[in-house]
């Protein structure tokens, strides 16, 4: 059986990570699991996947992820949990959220800075991209920077 899993909208955004090019390294490795080993929310009957193609700034990766899913029938849709249509990442985290109280999923991928919210930091259902494989996804990420040190 498939891991069903929700993605904030922010885990798109490049400026979301601490460098830009950081966000290049991190969705090419969560694509593979996502593709392969899940199933994905696609929130509010599609409302979340037309609101990830249309934000302009998100990393080229999101629109190529989102259609590999639909193609291969891992966007799977969702009904609306919350009183409205969310129009920002903790807005979506707490649809998310929501959906799960509905129906259980493994998880939910967010942002470092959503998941260091208030709201999320001590909720064991939402891992930003360090705790990933605390879902049981199989990525690992492990960037060299400037002076040879890695970092994950």
């Amino acid at each position: 059986m498939l891991e069903e899993y929700a993605l904030v909208p922010d885990v798109f955004d490049p400026a979301a990570y601490s460098n830009p090019a950081y966000a290049d390294i991190c969705l090419a490795h969560l694509k593979r699991p996502l593709l392969h080993e899940a199933l994905v929310r696609d929130l509010r009957n599609g409302a979340w996947s037309r609101f990830c193609v249309a934000q302009a700034g998100f990393h080229r990766l999101a629109g190529e992820i989102l259609r590999k899913l639909a193609t291969a029938n891992r966007l799977h849709p969702c009904p609306a949990c919350g009183p409205e249509e969310p129009h920002d990442a903790a807005g979506w985290c707490k649809e998310s959220l929501a959906t799960s109280n509905i129906q259980p999923l493994t998880g939910v991928i967010a942002a470092h800075g959503t998941k260091a919210e208030g709201l999320f930091c001590r909720d064991a259902r939402v891992a930003s991209k360090n705790e990933w494989g605390t879902f049981g996804l199989t990525v690992s990420v492990q960037v060299r920077v400037a002076g040879g040190h890695a970092q994950t």
